[in-house]
């Protein structure tokens, strides 16, 4: 008779790697998964990001522009412009379109956080459409005809003219902004959102402006 392993079990230790690499494998791509999975859902249903604006170019006309004085049968100076503004919309988010339902944009003279505000002009917008990580540009035109303003307003509203080699401009001391109030959808949730855009003195007519539409006070509801 032959003689006898001493060790029974050497023939499961020798097999054993054959059988845990497998599993560890199974392991590995399941926890990879697992990760994965996390993460879209984290972005789709737990933190959507929120669509961006940015002023591009802006012009007003006439310029040079000055606010009627007040006459005999009212006591307020008055104001005839146009303003044309294109702003460009995007969508910063990988895995979800995202769309407005509703979007309506008002011109401000004075400061957001000011109560004092004055609105100018208010037109409504094309509803937006975005997949995922594009962006378009879009044309807002405001139309104030005989908008009433204080003195200190006037004073602030009268725009000047410049021409030389290096461009035209028109060049005023008044702080305006843009309000973007709408509702837009994205995943099974709507969102009510506002933005304001802020055009700072002195060059009204600008082109390729970086700054950033600010983002504030929105609402999530889902419709799911």
């Amino acid at each position: 008779m032959g003689e006898k392993p001493e060790n029974p079990s050497s023939d499961y230790w020798y097999h054993w790697p054959a059988v845990i690499k497998p599993l560890l494998l199974i392991l590995f791509v399941g926890g990879m998964s697992i990760i994965f999975y996390f993460q879209v859902a984290h972005e789709n249903w737990l933190d959507p990001l929120a669509p961006e604006f940015r002023i591009y170019s802006a012009a007003v006309s006439p310029c040079p522009l000055a606010p009627t004085p007040p006459s005999a049968a009212n006591r307020y100076h008055s104001l005839t412009a146009t303003w044309n503004f294109n702003l460009v919309f995007a969508n910063p988010n990988t895995k979800l379109d995202l769309y407005y339902e509703s979007l309506q944009a008002d011109l401000f003279y004075g400061d957001e956080e000011t109560k004092d505000k004055l609105m100018l002009a208010t037109t409504p917008l094309p509803l937006l459409a975005l997949t995922t990580m594009t962006q378009t540009t879009f044309n807002v035109t405001f139309a104030t005809a005989r908008a009433y303003v204080s003195d200190d307003a006037a004073k602030e509203l009268i725009i000047s003219s410049n021409s030389s080699s290096a461009g035209d401009g028109c060049y005023g001391s008044a702080k305006l902004g843009v309000k973007l109030t709408g509702f837009f959808r994205i995943n099974k949730g709507l969102v009510f959102s506002r933005y304001f855009c802020d055009l700072s003195p002195p060059n009204y007519n600008v082109t390729d402006q970086s700054s950033q539409c600010e983002i504030y006070n929105t609402v999530y509801r889902c419709v799911c």
